[in-house]
């Protein structure tokens, strides 16, 4: 009976300690990271893909996330009231019933195919079979540090998957890291500014620099991928050649590549020469960019420019010429930014940008000011 009543007493001693201990805080879970041709999109659970039936589901705004121009060239649109996706690109449209199951292919009119459309909150998933061989799309599902990689890629994809996931460790780490961060934050883990989020989304500085140094440029990059941050980069046509490596990491890494030409000579040679920089671009590193900074430009050159379907980039603040403290450029960005105006801002040159980009961004981010890329809208 003694050797009972001993056991009996470590199984309480034992529970007691146990019931003592603090809660063990879950790490995040295994990922799908997801990228369209060579561009890593954010990782967050409302549009991470996921299996359902055997099927891989993606979120509509892989396929078109508002930007232009599109990763994948095709165009979505979701009626929530309607229940329809409609995903069109060349003449070829797709409409996907939610209500009926089905989807409608407009090169075949007599037929109906069956598919399943998940809507979960505002976004809805589609299947990616279906998406992948109406618009001739490749896929890959690699396994990778801290999940999966899913790549959906288009004719117009640059890199092979091992070359893209050697060059986008660094960009997945620290989405991983955010998204992790963020589970802890909703498990009750104190953040570093509750009002950062709110802050960030209400203002936007857009950076640009001249990518004149190489080495200056990638040091750039690299500061910026490590913060989140991201920023514009402009190229002159000249400058395109043999820079293949840093224009692929500027566009894995989620920044924007936008083209800076001289104006001088007139609309038909300004838009020659924006043609000749962009398929320099393409042969570097098969993109092409509609962002183009011009100088010595007239507002005849300019209307001419945009007319020919390119956007001018007009900077709110320009400090090609003389660069402020970093105190002052934040003032002026913050200044600017809070009045709801789009403040974009050139910073000269890549080692010129570099002195000032370290306190410049820890300024604006401390008063909840994101560093963003230039688009088509912001521009």
């Amino acid at each position: 009976m003694k050797w009972r009543k001993r056991i009996l007493s470590m199984l309480l001693a034992l529970l007691m300690f146990t019931s003592i201990l603090p809660p063990v805080t879950q790490a995040a879970p295994s990922v799908c990271f997801t990228s369209v041709n060579d561009t890593i999109r954010d990782l967050n659970d409302e549009t991470m893909p996921f299996w359902s039936d055997g099927l891989l589901y993606i979120p509509h705004t892989a396929i078109d996330d508002g930007n232009v121009p599109k990763e994948l060239g095709i165009y979505c649109s979701f009626n929530r009231e309607k229940k329809i996706v409609t995903l069109y690109r060349m003449g070829k449209v797709i409409v996907f019933d939610i209500a009926a199951g089905t989807v409608y292919d407009n090169n075949d009119q007599d037929t109906l195919l069956d598919s399943t459309v998940i809507v979960r909150g505002d976004v809805a998933f589609l299947p990616l079979d279906t998406v992948a061989k109406a618009f001739s799309l490749k896929y890959s599902y690699l396994k990778v540090d801290y999940g999966y990689l899913l790549r959906i890629k288009s004719d117009a994809v640059v890199l092979s998957d091992s070359k893209f996931i050697d060059a986008a460790t660094l960009p997945m780490t620290q989405r991983y890291n955010q998204y992790e961060k963020t589970h802890q934050n909703a498990n009750g883990a104190p953040s570093g500014n509750e009002n950062d989020g709110n802050q960030a989304a209400r203002m936007s500085a857009y950076l640009a620099l001249l990518a004149d140094d190489p080495a200056a440029s990638e040091r750039m990059l690299l500061f910026l991928e490590k913060n989140g941050h991201a920023a514009t980069f402009l190229f002159d046509e000249t400058a395109i050649a043999g820079r293949d490596d840093l224009l692929r990491h500027v566009v894995i890494s989620g920044s924007a590549v936008a083209l800076r030409v001289d104006a001088s000579e007139g609309a038909e040679q300004t838009i020659s020469a924006i043609e000749r920089a962009n398929e320099a671009l393409w042969t570097a590193s098969n993109t092409k960019t509609r962002l183009v900074c011009l100088s010595s430009a007239s507002d005849a050159v300019i209307a001419s420019v945009r007319s020919a379907g390119y956007c001018p980039v007009i900077f709110a603040l320009d400090y090609q010429e003389k660069l402020p403290s970093a105190s002052r450029a934040a003032n002026s960005i913050l200044s600017y930014a809070g009045q709801g105006k789009v403040c974009s801002v050139y910073l000269g040159g890549a080692e010129q940008a570099e002195k000032l980009m370290a306190s410049l961004a820890s300024s604006l981010r401390s008063s909840g000011c994101a560093l963003a890329r230039l688009n088509e809208v912001t521009a």
